[in-house]
């Protein structure tokens, strides 16, 4: 009886709000017709609900420290080219935590809440996922997991980057070298104090991810660079 009564007055409210009796034909028609309405939104909502949930985004999962990792300092060629260890030999570079990969159990975890690795950082000591709302939510709550970076999804956040270099050209005074749009970023790496002390690459081995445009490893202008 219980049940009856709320159905009867869900229904009710419905024919009210149609302000159509239900006693009459057409009103049966119309209550019949605006029910279906009703399912159909409900069933709409609930579609557009798990949607958003399967949507995923990329995040960088910044983790807590390197403990317990396998790797070693004392070992530098379980994680280290010759070419990279002899580099550091001669330039006096030694080794530090921040050399070690990132700890293998903390990439396992985080695989295990779904989540899509693309890669992983040794020296921001972070990973890179790919990850719905609902996989995020549990890659936060890892011991391991110290946060994400910019607390929102990569794309988002080179937006705000891009705003914010933006917002920061012309506020630099005369250099002696014009670093022109690159003068943001110059500067936070420190290029430009290792410039005025007469650091300049020369004979160093440097990965170039991206030459800027087409065909620009086999233009002869940029030969040099190749």
């Amino acid at each position: 009886m219980l049940k009856a009564s709320i159905s009867n007055a869900f229904l009710y409210k419905r024919l009210r709000l149609f302000s159509v009796a239900p006693s009459s034909k057409a009103g049966s028609f119309v209550f019949h017709a605006s029910l279906r309405h009703f399912w159909f939104f409900l069933l709409f909502t609930f579609h557009i609900s798990l949607s958003a949930q399967s949507q995923t985004a990329k995040y960088l999962v910044l983790l807590k420290d390197k403990t317990n990792t396998p790797f070693s300092i004392d070992k530098p060629e379980a994680f280290l080219s010759k070419r990279a260890i002899e580099r550091r030999q001669r330039q006096g570079i030694k080794l530090t935590t921040r050399d070690l990969p990132v700890n293998p159990a903390y990439i396992t975890q985080i695989q295990q809440t779904g989540a899509k690795i693309w890669y992983s950082s040794r020296w921001l000591n972070a990973v890179l996922i790919e990850a719905t709302a609902t996989q995020l939510t549990t890659v936060r709550n890892l011991s391991a997991v110290k946060g994400i970076e910019f607390n929102r999804a990569l794309a988002n956040a080179r937006i705000s980057a891009e705003n914010d270099q933006k917002a920061g050209l012309g506020k630099y005074g005369t250099e002696a070298l014009n670093y022109g749009a690159s003068q943001n970023q110059i500067e936070m790496l420190g290029v430009n104090t290792m410039h005025d002390q007469g650091y300049t690459g020369q004979r160093t081995l440097v990965g170039i991810l991206d030459g800027g445009f087409n065909n620009s490893h086999t233009n002869p202008c940029a030969k040099a660079c190749f």
